[in-house]
């Protein structure tokens, strides 16, 4: 008998729907108006004009190996392997192609959506001397009643128990961790949050109980938008994360995590981060709104474009600090503002240069995903040391004609040795990035690396000792 597979989540780890969709607000996000009417003639109709403008590269796809290995063995006993899917007929027909495996494709052709009881009378015609079919989802019990075997892949227990055909074979898959949410979440990133904190102490109203608790919340909107727009970056970037040395692990990348479930979270911790903002009053709010459309706008477009794509990433490190500034109840200083910027803008330099460096060490010519080029990284290296040194640069100035004169330090010569830690640092990261040894963002690193935590503890000494 012939083995027929299902493609969406099946032989894929994805959904080449929601993969269309998104590549397509990805090269061209103001179509997106245009899927509603799509839609309304129908999900085959969807599905085929999404094809046609934009096509998942099969290459790139998060194939399950364990259950491809098992059908090239079939395949190699003399099998019939056929691939049956509600995906559009151009896109089956591509990964058929590019795996050279399947003897035969059936798929939606804009007018049959080739999924439930649709498939299930389809094989029946086909195959009247019966058919094993390896499916994942309920959909695929319509499918299983009309067949003569079961191949379940990644199927819940409560749907397993529900299959009426006998399983020949089968292939669990774990489900979603709370450690594998959480990576896709970027937890360990909510730590870049914490400069929010830092007008309160600059402003030395750390002694306010209320500040403290706006901060927090703050925080927290913070993170839960954070975790939001990782989610919708990641989904945006799936096709150059999957062609990235070390980003193909995500757990987006990789098929662990499914799309469809990072699809729905991320407009819910969105939601939940501007819900909390709004209980801080308008300023927070406002704040938190800018910084939403400056990350949607870096993910949308901004990201592909160099220069701009590292400015970006400046402001959103700096509007986490206008955020504190308001939450904290201090005054706006140009010091902190001009030095948060270079500072920033110095420290996303140092990740497109680690990027450069490493495309350049292939032989390959530009970053996946973005506008960088392997030969860039010696404007990048320029760049970023210079926008180190003029931080440093316009620290040391605020501490001799501001800090010192306005009295806010009992001892403000303790913190030149803030001045000194931050200029070994950058140097260090720079230095390591130039190296290609910066296997993630230098804020991420820092909270890892032993001799940043040193450097943190002795300056955070330093701002003590001033007090």
């Amino acid at each position: 008998m012939p083995i027929v597979v299902d493609l969406d989540g099946t032989l894929i780890r994805s959904d080449l729907l929601v993969e269309s969709a998104l590549a397509l607000l990805r090269r061209a996000p103001l179509a997106a108006w245009r899927l509603p009417l799509w839609l309304a003639r129908g999900r085959a109709a969807l599905k085929e004009e999404l094809a046609r403008r934009a096509p998942p590269d099969p290459a790139t796809l998060p194939y399950d190996e364990a259950l491809l290995a098992w059908l090239r063995a079939r395949h190699a006993e003399g099998r019939r392997i056929v691939l049956a899917t509600a995906a559009d007929g151009a896109l089956a027909r591509a990964v058929a192609a590019h795996l050279g495996l399947f003897d035969e494709v059936l798929a939606s052709d804009g007018r049959i959506n080739l999924k439930g009881e649709a498939k299930a009378e389809a094989l029946r015609a086909r195959f009247p001397g019966g058919f094993v079919y390896c499916g994942d989802a309920p959909p695929d019990l319509a499918v299983w009643r009309a067949a003569t075997g079961a191949v379940p892949v990644g199927v819940a227990a409560g749907l397993r128990a529900r299959i009426e055909a006998p399983v020949v074979a089968e292939f669990p898959r774990a489900r979603p961790s709370l450690e594998l949410w959480l990576r896709a979440l970027r937890a360990h990133q909510w730590s870049k949050n914490l400069l929010v904190l830092a007008p309160l102490f600059l402003s030395h109203h750390y002694s306010d109980a209320g500040a403290w608790a706006a901060v927090l919340l703050g925080m927290a909107a913070l993170c839960l938008l954070a975790s939001g727009t990782y989610l919708l970056n990641d989904l945006l970037d799936l096709p150059a994360d999957r062609a990235h040395r070390s980003k193909r692990r995500r757990p987006l990348a990789s098929g662990l995590l499914p799309v469809r479930a990072a699809l729905a979270a991320a407009p819910v911790l969105v939601g939940l981060g501007l819900g909390l903002a709004a209980l801080l009053g308008v300023a927070p709010l406002l704040a938190v709104l800018a910084y939403l459309a400056l990350t949607l706008l870096y993910s949308l477009r901004l990201k592909r474009e160099p220069m701009l794509d590292v400015g970006c990433i400046a402001a959103l490190f700096t509007l986490r600090l206008a955020l504190g500034v308001v939450l904290a109840g201090a005054e706006f200083s140009a010091w902190l503002m001009s030095f948060s910027g270079l500072l920033f803008f110095s420290l996303a330099l140092a990740k497109r240069h680690t990027e450069c460096v490493a495309v350049a060490a292939r032989g390959a010519e530009e970053v996946p995903g973005r506008g960088w080029r392997g030969s860039d990284a010696p404007v990048t290296l320029a760049l970023g040391a210079g926008a180190t040194v003029a931080a440093v640069m316009i620290f040391l100035v605020y501490l001799t004609l501001d800090a010192a004169p306005a009295g806010l330090y009992r001892d403000p010569e303790a913190l030149w040795g803030i001045a000194a830690l931050m200029l070994l640092w950058c140097g260090r990261v720079w230095l390591l990035a130039n190296r290609g040894q910066m296997h993630d963002d230098p804020v991420a690193f820092a909270v890892r690396d032993r001799l940043s935590l040193i450097y943190g503890a002795l300056a955070a000494l330093c701002f003590l000792v001033a007090l």
